[in-house]
């Protein structure tokens, strides 16, 4: 086993989970010691398909010699302990969005990774997907001029019909239109221009959902006088899979980026 591999463990074997365990699987630098999930069947059955050790203990994982990192995928009511005890063990993190269930929390969090010198992130894949990124590099280099406006969307065929029988019809889990579709346009927004400096209307509709959100809508304002507004619904039936995309009007041209083309529109030379 190559020394310079960071000892990594999985904890969570939902869907993101696996997924999560899958791909630390075929990255090089990564060795996974060590899966942890509260259900033993599951456990054991990763256990013989893989032949990596599987725990229901997430404080005994976190004890695994030369243990370096842990990716954490479990509900979101989870996180916040979850987190702590692994920066409080010295431990790199990463952890699926939404980071917490409260924005005090999140910010205390990110606190304690900074202070202890911790690498720490949550799953906004969007920053590395290569069109917006490109939309990035393309705002940075002054190519639309000065932004004045930016549009957010994301769409998808999640919840269809009622129903309080998943994780995302309940508050308590995390579930709702707002922290599980809208963090990834909102991440964007923040990516590209910061935070905004106030919400001027927000809308959260539920036609379908009892206890949560089907769709939001919101319209803001950034610091560097760029407007905004968000646009998400995950009880669209249009779509057959989420889609994201951004549109951002600038004084010299304008940008339109989805998960699959980049489209720029300028005045002059692109950069």
């Amino acid at each position: 086993m190559d020394s310079m591999q960071v000892k990594t463990a999985v904890v969570g074997l939902g869907k993101m989970g696996v997924s999560h365990l899958s791909i630390a699987n075929a990255i090089p630098q990564l060795d996974v010691v060590a899966v942890c999930d509260s259900s033993a069947i599951l456990g054991q059955m990763v256990e013989k398909y893989t032949g990596l050790n599987c725990d229901t203990d997430f404080e005994r994982v976190l004890a695994t010699p030369d243990l370096a990192a842990v990716i954490i995928a479990t509900p979101t009511r989870l996180h916040e302990r979850m987190i702590a005890s692994a920066l409080d063990r010295g431990l790199h993190v990463f952890a699926e969005k939404p980071l917490t269930l409260s924005s005090v929390a999140s910010e205390t969090l990110a606190d304690r990774a900074e202070a202890a010198d911790r690498v720490a992130q949550v799953g906004f894949h969007y920053r590395f997907v290569g069109t917006f990124r490109e939309a990035k590099r393309l705002l940075d280099a002054g190519a639309i001029g000065r932004v004045t406006h930016i549009m957010a969307e994301a769409y998808g065929p999640v919840v269809l019909k009622p129903s309080n029988k998943t994780w995302r019809s309940s508050a308590q889990e995390g579930g709702g239109c707002l922290y599980d579709y809208a963090a990834h346009p909102l991440n964007l927004m923040n990516w590209y221009f910061g935070q905004p400096t106030d919400c001027a209307g927000a809308i959260l509709a539920n036609p379908l959902s009892a206890e949560v959100d089907d769709a939001v809508y919101a319209t803001m304002r950034f610091g560097n006088g760029v407007t905004g507004q968000l646009s998400v619904n995950w009880s669209d039936d249009s779509v057959r899979k989420m889609t994201t995309r951004v549109s951002i009007w600038g004084d010299k041209g304008k940008i339109f980026a989805d998960r699959q083309e980049l489209q720029l529109h300028c005045n002059g030379t692109p950069p």
